[in-house]
């Protein structure tokens, strides 16, 4: 019992170290910016709503981790590559532009 009260009391006491150096990194973020991280924020909730549901659900079986881990690798790699599509399309736009401000 007090080996759980020791390592609940060390894990807690991380919190405050971890919530002044995320405040201090958001606060570095240009607002133009911040935008993105409520989003990056908002999927991570969703994402790990989704597997707490999917694992306390079990829908498949024994094979739900596995399910789980897959379908969650394949979205994070799909995200990816819309990203860095979208990233793409934004470079080239930029590049077009920079070429026809200065022929």
């Amino acid at each position: 019992m007090i080996a759980v009260l020791v390592t609940l009391t060390a894990a807690l006491a991380v919190y405050p170290r971890l919530w002044r150096a995320y405040r201090d990194q958001w606060r570095r973020i240009p607002p133009e910016r911040r935008s993105r991280a409520w989003v990056g924020f908002g999927l991570t909730v969703v994402a790990c709503v989704v597997v707490g549901v999917l694992l306390i659900v079990n829908p498949w079986g024994s094979h739900t981790v596995l399910w789980v881990c897959l379908l969650g690798g394949g979205g994070v790699m799909l995200f990816a590559l819309v990203g860095a599509a979208g990233q793409a399309v934004i470079d080239v736009r930029r590049a077009r532009k920079q070429r026809a401000e200065n022929p």
